[in-house]
Formats: C-alpha cells, sequence, structure tokens
C-alpha cells in the first residue's frame, strides 16, 4: 500500500499533510446525513440512478457516460483493469496510485518527469514527443497536480490530443482539485470537455472527498467517452457506493454558493502561505492553483527539519515516496489563517 497524507495522529499536532479544508459544510448539509442514517436497513440503489441523473445534470453529459465510485482511488484502479492497455505515460512527480494501479494491471508504465528548474511546468512539444517515441495508448494528467499544484490550461490539454500521432490514445484526466482553482468555471471548462469526448477516448474523474470535506464517506464519479464507461461499468462491483454517500451526491451538487467560497477562501490562503513562504529564504517554493503548496528545503538536515516541526506541533507531508522528488520536498495543506501563521513560524524557526 502506497504511503498518503492523514496518517500522523497525534491529539498535541495539527496536520498539514492532509489536503482536506476545515470550512463550515453547506446549510442543510447535516440533515441529508440524518435521513440518510434511517435508511442503512436497506440496500442502498445498486445502480444510484438518481446520483447519476444529478451528475450528468451538473456536467451537461448523457447517464450512460457516468461512473460512480467509492472515491476517485477506486476509479483509478477500475479504469486501469477495465480497459485494455499496454502501455501508459504517467507525468511525474503525482499521485502514486496511478502508477500502482497500472502496474498491477500489468501494464508497461512510462515516467515522463517534471523538473524543478521548471518549476514543474509542462512544456507540452517536449511531452507529445515522448509520446509518440513511447507510443503510449494512455496519458494520465492529474489536474492540478498532487503534490505540485501546478494547473494545465485546455488549450495545452487540446493541443496535446491534436498532436499526438497516436489518435486511439485514451487521456486519463483527474481533477480531484479543480473545485480549488480560482478562476475555474465549471460551464466553460465542461463545455471544452465534452466537445473532447466526442471526438476523443476521455476520462474524467471527480472526487468529491476533497472539495466537500467528506473523506470519511468515500464518494466520486467518472465521466467519460461512452466506450470507456461502458467498459468500467462492466466490471465494476455492486454496491461499491453506500446510502450515505448516494444521498449526498444530488445534495452537494446544487452548492455552487458554497463552492464559490472554497475558492475564495483558497485563493486567499493561497496568496497569504505563498507570499510568506517565499520570504522566509533557504526554501524553494513552487507556484500552486490547489489547496496545498510544495517546497523544498535548500540547506540543512531535511530530518532534523521535519523534527523540529513536528517538535512545534505540526505534521506536514514528506513527498519522497513521489516519482521525481527526494527527501528534501514537502507539501503542506492550507488550513485555516490561525493555523497557516503557526506553521510560517515553525518553518522559520526551523531552517534557523
Amino acid at each position: 500500500m502506497n504511503f498518503h497524507g492523514g496518517q500522523f495522529h497525534r491529539k498535541d499536532v495539527i496536520d498539514f499533510s492532509v489536503n482536506i479544508p476545515e470550512l463550515e459544510y453547506p446549510d442543510g448539509f447535516e440533515e441529508i446525513v440524518k435521513n440518510a442514517l434511517l435508511q442503512i436497513r436497506k440496500y442502498p440503489d445498486i445502480e444510484g440512478k438518481s446520483s447519476k441523473n444529478a451528475i450528468a445534470s451538473y456536467n451537461d453529459v448523457e447517464v450512460d457516460q457516468i461512473v460512480l465510485g467509492n472515491g476517485a482511488t477506486e476509479l483509478i484502479y477500475l479504469m486501469s483493469r477495465a480497459v485494455e492497455i499496454k502501455n501508459a505515460t504517467i507525468i511525474q512527480p503525482t499521485f502514486t496510485e496511478y502508477n500502482r494501479a497500472l502496474v498491477q494491471n500489468n501494464v508497461e508504465v512510462n515516467h515522463f518527469y517534471l523538473k524543478p528548474e521548471n518549476e514543474f511546468k509542462l512544456h507540452k512539444d517536449d511531452l507529445v514527443r515522448y509520446l509518440n517515441k513511447t507510443n503510449s495508448d494512455l496519458l494520465v494528467l492529474c489536474n492540478p497536480n498532487n503534490p505540485t499544484g501546478t494547473f494545465i490550461e485546455m488549450d495545452t490539454i487540446e493541443d496535446i490530443v491534436r498532436t499526438v500521432q497516436n489518435k486511439d490514445m485514451i487521456l486519463m484526466i483527474d481533477e480531484s482539485f479543480m473545485d480549488f482553482v480560482s478562476d475555474y468555471r465549471l460551464d466553460r471548462h465542461q463545455e471544452r470537455l465534452n466537445a473532447l469526448m466526442k471526438n476523443w477516448p476521455v476520462l474524467i474523474i471527480r472526487s468529491m472527498t476533497k472539495n466537500f470535506m467528506i473523506p470519511g464517506i468515500r464518494t466520486g464519479y467518472a465521466i467519460g467517452s461512452k466506450t470507456i464507461v461502458a467498459a468500467m461499468n462492466k466490471l465494476k462491483e455492486p454496491w461499491s457506493l453506500n446510502v450515505l454517500a448516494l444521498e449526498c451526491i444530488p445534495f452537494l451538487l446544487k452548492q455552487s454558493e458554497y463552492l464559490d467560497g472554497l475558492r475564495t477562501w483558497c485563493n486567499e490562503e493561497l496568496s497569504f502561505m505563498l507570499s510568506n513562504l517565499n520570504a522566509i529564504g533557504q526554501i524553494t517554493v513552487f507556484e500552486s492553483s490547489a489547496n496545498f503548496i510544495l517546497f523544498r528545503l535548500d540547506i540543512g538536515s531535511p530530518h532534523k527539519f521535519m523534527s523540529s516541526i513536528i517538535d512545534g506541533g505540526a505534521y506536514i507531508r514528506t513527498c519522497d515516496d513521489f516519482e521525481g522528488l527526494d527527501h528534501r520536498y514537502f507539501r503542506i495543506a492550507l488550513r485555516n489563517r490561525e493555523d497557516n501563521t503557526k506553521l510560517i513560524k515553525l518553518i522559520m524557526e526551523a531552517i534557523q
């Protein structure tokens, strides 16, 4: 099993390793949860029809373009075993479960590494040359990317599929952190994705656990080309979403005001943290479009640095398990202003 954030449990330590905000839930959410608990004696809808209908309306797609999942991770593994893939390209560093899922299903995985000296930004011409060289039949993108926070514009994605030689190459985009992007507009973004899906084998994975702060419920969905979705639904295990998750989906997708507030909060805290971190010195801070920030310790012992942070009452994500990163890299999630201010102080003290 791969290492992930949120695994450090100590009451006196603030956990900055897990990318889940700590905001107020949307009004009415607790009532939805209470009503769902009254239904736990019943089997949940095996197909999740009401949830699929809500997702279809929200994304302006058809119901047969939707796969429900017990979080994004289940969908990553399901896609890896449902669709015939010989060799795939993963842009690194990124979420570790893509590689694990593909390797478990005997897929040859190629790693296209982004460079810290280029701020982990993607140069599409270099990627297209690599895809042509490897003749990859799957490209995996995480957008915004975890752990770097880098964002890929739709213009770039469209250019990649337009210029790559293998016109049957599947494009899987994990958009688990898209709702945190400050200028994200679902209508414009989804319109371009839907147009892309009509002419290209595409699968978009969306997690609802990060933006709506429900990792304990585990829910997400994928939308995509009908052939890919049909293959996934054919192999999908029954009842992977419980009644609580199915009841939450239609309600949460209506919370546009909450999502606007989420983006405003993320933009404010991201600006605050980037400004303060960049002023410290002795660390290299990478720009982010998500609710987390990657930085590199340039001077001193990473082990002593981490120990000092923990002793001061905080925990941050070590990143040496990510392809292309080492023990000098750390990822911090955004929290409230008081916690964020405390972490800035601890980082300054740890590098002195």
